[in-house]
């Protein structure tokens, strides 16, 4: 299998100790299964104590027809460095909708 190169360049920036931004977008297209993709992405998250709320979305560049894609997610830092995660995500096309739930430890 051969991986070809994929370039994408971010920036993140922090108005608080609480808030996060961020936008991504991919300098090169990829080829996919469902045709090429080149996405530009935003997201936010806000820190609450020991929950994060997270919101976002992106779109993809090569579509002639693009949609948005929009996603929520929660984490909830159960003990010190012990986290479960939750995310979903919303789209017209079925490739873009699905959800999931994770553990994550961290030292």
């Amino acid at each position: 299998m051969t991986l070809n190169r994929h370039l994408r360049a971010g920036l993140m920036i922090r108005p608080t100790n609480s808030l996060t931004l961020a936008v991504d977008a991919d300098l090169s297209t990829m080829q996919t299964v469902t045709g090429p993709r080149r996405a530009i992405a935003v997201g936010a998250e806000q820190r609450i104590g020991r929950l994060a709320v997270r919101g976002g979305g992106r779109i993809n560049r090569e579509d002639d027809d693009a949609e948005p894609v929009g996603a929520i997610g929660l984490s909830l830092e159960l003990m010190s460095g012990l986290w479960v995660d939750g995310q979903l995500t919303g789209g017209r096309d079925e490739g873009d909708q699905g959800w999931g739930l994770s553990t994550r430890v961290g030292f």
